[in-house]
């Protein structure tokens, strides 16, 4: 979780799902996180637009909530298998 473009914390994708929160620009932003998936399910940023996205899965996407200046971003290897586009 990146916070005014610094790192503010990082969260394990695996295991039982868990919310922890980090202090964005507007408030306490909650994420979700496990399973192999992280999202956003709470901020205090007017349209929620940051919620609406869903879970993340992959390496190398990412969440983004603008008015607290927040991204969680995946990050690591890609997983030849669960990141194929397309198959020969």
């Amino acid at each position: 979780v990146w916070i005014d473009g610094r790192r503010a914390a990082w969260f394990p994708l695996d295991g039982a799902i868990r919310r922890d929160s980090v202090q964005g620009a507007l408030g306490a932003v909650v994420v979700e996180h496990g399973d192999g998936s992280i999202r956003i399910v709470g901020s205090p940023c007017p349209g929620h637009l940051c919620i609406r996205q869903g879970a993340a899965r992959r390496s190398g996407e990412k969440l983004v909530c603008v008015p607290s200046r927040v991204v969680v971003a995946i990050e690591g290897s890609a997983d030849a298998e669960t990141d194929l586009d397309a198959v020969h």
